[in-house]
């Protein structure tokens, strides 16, 4: 199939190093703590063992970020060896890249230990396309495929990592946009069961043409390749008419009294989606080029050095761009609660340096004043104990101080309050501070009764809009939703 050169394994190298600091060197340089909503999205999502995080999220945010370091690995391992052999003249094909029957014993014990880390990821979601079957032009194994990370190499893509992320995306908005009713449930849908049984078929499948076509290495690496190419493309696709329909559902709601925030996050998904799909086409169609051409008798592309690093270079772009897209998508964040979140931080280390302050100046000011009221007392009593004689003794007593007596700010402040908290009577109602499903703190305030009655007028609105549509954050952020106290008296 595909002579592949070191300078392609190189560019899939770089790129991947660049989603690498995407995820995680960018969100700490607007972030200064690790509790901050876009890590708290993607921290939450490893950790959080509630009952409401749910385990899609979990799987897909591990193997999503396990992922990258494995391509890293298998792409920077085969540039090195590439490399490090360069290229030799062979007959009727020209100059290609050194095959691995010329390289060294070392060089070709680390063909496994550069494809090793599939081991780990395949714990989690990933199989293995002809691991035993290494290609005798091709010189290596196929790498780790996870999550929508997928055709890390351009050839022998898995089907079931190719078409994952994007399957059970597809039939979520097939079910969100054709929902009828907020009753209605993702997870007893036929959208969720479709999607279910084609993760099912999508890991069976890869295996058994690696089993069927084993006999002939070349075609073995060709139809996985055809087949996984395919099968992505087959899903962008599915996706067009999703995308078409999206503004007119965006608009539906809008008609519905959907939040504007909601219809914001819909809006910049549907953008971001569209620019993904684009990236999706660039990343699939040199896969399946290549695919085709490997089948045929002869191969008019796969012979030639330039088609081939052109449409693997091509591929590399289309994935690991589309790959960025997807981490924006699948961990959003959200530049309001970041500002809030830090201006409480600052808000919050005022105030503890105000009342620190406070107590130190309220301490040494009622000190100073006790002894000297204590002074003077004491005083004024020695003085009247010598100009009296013994026959007029005064009773002892015991000196008070006025600290007892005083009032302090902070009693007029809860006093104030609650004088006018008493004025308020009935006509307010007081909504506490909240984290939200997504990591982030809906500010409390203070309602009025007419606040309220629309409150619950909005909860008794229109039915037809899925209960999704209004929590939506990510779409693998699907699992159901946890209702707090005040929500349910509202």
């Amino acid at each position: 199939m595909a002579h592949i050169s070191p300078t392609v394994y190189l560019v899939w190298a770089l790129l991947a190093v660049m989603v690498l600091v995407l995820c995680l060197v960018v969100p700490l340089t607007h972030i200064s703590s690790s509790s901050g909503p876009f890590l708290y999205s993607i921290s939450g999502a490893l950790i959080d063992s509630s009952p409401y995080a749910g385990a899609f999220k979990r799987v897909m945010t591990y193997s999503y970020l396990l992922s990258i370091p494995f391509i890293i690995v298998f792409a920077a391992g085969f540039a090195i060896i590439k490399y490090n052999y360069g290229y030799t003249v062979i007959p009727e094909y020209g100059v290609q890249p050194t095959p691995y029957q010329e390289w060294s014993r070392s060089a070709q014990n680390a063909i496994f230990p550069c494809t090793s880390p599939s081991l780990s990821v395949g714990a989690l979601k990933c199989e293995w396309s002809g691991v035993f079957l290494p290609s005798i032009k091709l010189t290596q194994v196929p790498p780790p495929r996870v999550t929508h990370l997928e055709g890390t190499r351009v050839d022998a893509p898995s089907l079931d990592e190719l078409i994952d992320n994007e399957w059970i995306e597809l039939c979520f908005w097939l079910f969100l946009v054709n929902s009828s009713s907020a009753q209605q449930d993702w997870f007893k849908s036929l959208y969720f069961k479709t999607w279910a049984v084609g993760s099912c078929i999508a890991v069976l499948v890869m295996p058994l043409i690696t089993m069927f076509t084993r006999e002939n290495v070349l075609k073995c690496e060709a139809y996985t390749f055809l087949t996984g190419g395919l099968a992505s493309l087959s899903m962008t696709i599915w996706f067009i008419p999703v995308l078409w329909t999206f503004p007119s559902f965006i608009a539906n709601l809008k008609g519905k009294d959907v939040e504007t925030a909601t219809l914001v996050r819909l809006t910049k998904y549907h953008e971001l989606n569209c620019i993904r799909v684009v990236f999706r086409f660039l990343f699939t169609v040199p896969l399946v080029i290549l695919g085709v051409d490997g089948i045929r008798p002869h191969q008019h592309i796969n012979g030639k050095m330039l088609p081939t690093d052109l449409l693997g270079i091509l591929a590399a772009i289309g994935c690991i761009v589309s790959s960025g897209i997807t981490l924006v998508i699948f961990f959003p964040r959200s530049i309001e609660g970041e500002m809030t979140h830090k201006e409480q931080q600052r808000t919050h280390r005022r105030q503890r340096a105000e009342q620190s302050l406070a107590r130190w100046n309220r301490t040494h000011t009622l000190t100073d004043a006790a002894q000297s009221y204590i002074s003077i007392t004491q005083q004024s009593k020695t003085e009247l104990d010598l100009s009296l004689t013994g026959s007029c003794v005064l009773p002892a007593y015991e000196v008070v101080p006025p600290i007892k007596g005083m009032m302090l700010e902070d009693d007029i402040d809860i006093k104030a309050a609650s004088i006018s908290m008493g004025y308020m009577g009935g006509s307010f109602s007081l909504q506490p501070n909240r984290r939200t499903t997504a990591g982030e703190v809906a500010l409390g305030a203070v309602l009025t009764n007419s606040e309220v009655e629309f409150a619950k007028a909005r909860s008794k609105r229109d039915r037809t809009v899925s209960r999704l549509v209004h929590q939506w954050r990510s779409p693998i952020d699907i699992a159901r939703p946890v209702v707090s106290r005040w929500q349910e008296s509202v």
